[in-house]
């Protein structure tokens, strides 16, 4: 039940270790600003989910979400339905609430999940980001991703493709306004282009089989 001092030049006898969670008094001469950057702690991502289908990413390493069933859970009782998109079979897989165990699946960072809504809502994810870099293994045709960390060199479907590389020619995105596709394929005008956000998710699609790796700071609000 004591404090514990470190002052500017002291021995490194003195000097302790900073953690996540606690608490330090630290005393000014005068007022200023300092920016922490890195790996947070702890990143809140809003989603906001529109009624009918939402294709979404887990933004963050989320430990409440783990199943198709614990995303309708924590989404609430406005989701209904799960789906993923299998690339080996190349087909949706489907988990509905009250469904058997057996049909539930895995929820993974880096991939994309559409969701269905009765209505509108929003969802809080919480936890420490994806680790960076990520690798992310993409199959022949068509592959469902969401961007695990915010990696400044794919701002755009552009510019995801050129990630990728050569063997990527399409990606998709799908408008939750108007229930419907929008893709861009590569060397289309820039009028069809459109941005790359955290917390979506994307379809690509693959002539052959490759592997990306995204590096960046983890999603937050």
């Amino acid at each position: 039940q004591s404090w514990k001092s470190y002052s500017a030049g002291m021995p490194p006898f003195f000097d302790f270790n900073i953690k996540g969670g606690e608490g330090y008094l630290v005393r000014m001469t005068s007022s200023a600003e300092v920016v922490f950057s890195g790996k947070g702690w702890d990143s809140p991502f809003t989603i906001s989910l529109a009624q009918g289908y939402n294709l979404i990413g887990l933004p963050v390493n989320d430990t409440s979400v783990m199943k198709a069933s614990s995303l309708i859970s924590k989404i609430g009782e406005n989701c209904t339905e799960v789906l993923r998109w299998d690339a080996e079979t190349q087909s949706w897989k489907s988990y509905s609430a009250g469904m058997p165990p057996f049909f539930d699946f895995n929820i993974k960072g880096g991939e994309g999940y559409l969701v269905r809504m009765t209505s509108s809502a929003e969802v809080v994810f919480s936890g420490k980001g994806w680790d960076s870099p990520f690798t992310i293994s993409l199959a022949q045709g068509y592959n469902l991703i969401g961007l695990p960390v915010n990696d400044t060199s794919v701002m755009k479907a552009s510019s995801l493709i050129s990630k990728i590389g050569e063997n990527c020619t399409e990606v998709l995105r799908w408008d939750a306004e108007t229930q419907s596709w929008k893709s861009y394929s590569a060397g289309m005008p820039p009028f069809f282009d459109f941005n790359i956000k955290g917390g979506e998710g994307y379809f690509v699609r693959m002539s052959e089989s490759a592997i990306v790796i995204f590096e960046g700071t983890p999603w937050s609000d």
